[in-house]
């Protein structure tokens, strides 16, 4: 699992070959260097469409990964002061319906993971090292088991179990960012070795497997390029170049240290929706957050741009895909009410763009309730040339 300490030292074998995960793709290079641009807002690009508020479930929420279901939104959640993890629905309402997941005496951690394929949804333990498939939240979950740890979960178009570990591998996953299973949990291929000075350790703030529309993107800590995962494996899509170079020594072994953020890199948080990519990075120490159009390859940093009522507002909280055309601002209790007490929030704007979103983001902070907010791009939004 991804943290910040050292695991148990594991025997490893490879079940599989090695696949090349570089294909003969270029990748398009994406330069962002946080210039300032005063000639944009963010009010020129995205529109928000709706709001959510979640109830008070007697759980903590994760906002990190959520599921939008025909059922309703699938959150991870946790009781105060434990690590154990359950997956909780809630109506599109907001409102808290149950808890979908049962309790292990055998398991430290619970869920670690959610992924959705049509109308399945699957919850991934890695204690127990197996997948849950559901067809509905109402029917027993078809159980696959992978005999595999892990941190983050997707699935491809055919519906490809994609399971990503950061080092922490299993006998079976070998030193190797990805597994990738069928729809019955059979292991198929092995993608992006990493070196064996990185068993057993975790680093946050960079590397993740996440999903956007259809598409499932991965990228390993620290690299600063983007890969397209389908069952057939990966492909390079995105080059980022933040104008520095993180020393080969850093990425390839295990440190402690700050001296990363003497660099600039990729976080966890990547979304791709028409022509444009929304993603967090950390700028030489500092976290960001940016956009890139494709269309002019113009990249922007949220807080380099001309300041706007959604500026502040979109530069806090997790960032989600909702679908092919929305992406989700999730911003937890404590982010609402920072988020209330800011002086540069301007709740009337917020309110004028969408009916009583200023009103109603006031109201959580006081009632201790977290938000969602879904947005999309204006049509035709665009990034200039300058």
């Amino acid at each position: 699992m991804k943290t910040c300490a050292f695991s148990v030292l594991l025997f490893l074998s490879v079940a599989l070959p090695a696949q090349s995960f570089e294909k003969d793709t270029k990748p398009v290079v994406v330069t962002v260097k946080g210039t300032p641009r005063n000639d944009i807002k963010l009010s020129d690009l995205v529109v928000p469409t709706g709001y959510v508020v979640l109830s008070k479930s007697g759980w903590s929420e994760s906002l990190e990964k959520l599921l939008f279901l025909k059922e309703g939104i699938l959150i991870i959640c946790s009781k105060e002061n434990s690590q154990y993890k359950e997956a909780c629905l809630f109506s599109e309402s907001g409102k808290f319906k149950r808890v979908i997941s049962s309790t292990d005496l055998v398991d430290s951690f619970g869920v670690w993971g959610m992924a959705s394929w049509d109308d399945e949804f699957t919850l991934f333990y890695p204690d127990r090292h197996v997948f849950s498939t559901y067809a509905s939240v109402v029917e027993k979950p078809r159980i696959l088991p992978v005999n595999t740890f892990g941190d983050m979960i997707e699935r491809t178009t055919d519906g490809t179990y994609v399971l990503y570990n950061e080092h922490n591998p299993s006998e079976k996953e070998g030193l190797f960012y990805l597994n990738l299973y069928d729809k019955n949990g059979k292991l198929i291929r092995k993608e992006m070795p990493f070196s064996h000075v990185k068993d057993g350790f975790g680093y946050q703030l960079s590397g993740f497997l996440a999903k956007s529309g259809r598409e499932v993107w991965f990228s390993p800590r620290f690299i600063n390029t983007i890969y397209e995962v389908t069952s057939a494996g990966c492909t390079p899509r995105y080059a980022f170049d933040f104008g520095d170079i993180i020393p080969k020594d850093i990425v390839d072994n295990d440190f402690w240290g700050s001296e990363v953020f003497k660099y600039s890199f990729l976080g966890e948080r990547f979304m791709r929706i028409g022509n444009m990519l929304l993603f967090d990075y950390t700028f030489k120490g500092k976290r960001s957050r940016g956009m890139f159009d494709e269309k002019t390859g113009q990249a922007i940093d949220f807080r380099s741009i001309q300041s706007d009522y959604f500026s502040e507002l979109l530069s806090r909280g997790a960032i989600v895909s909702k679908d092919e055309d929305e992406f989700v601002l999730a911003l937890s209790a404590w982010q609402v009410q920072s988020l209330n007490n800011a002086e540069d929030i301007d709740l009337t704007a917020l309110n004028q763009a969408y009916k009583g979103l200023g009103n109603t983001l006031t109201k959580a902070a006081l009632d201790g309730n977290p938000v969602l907010i879904y947005f999309t791009y204006k049509q035709g939004a665009s990034i200039p040339k300058r």
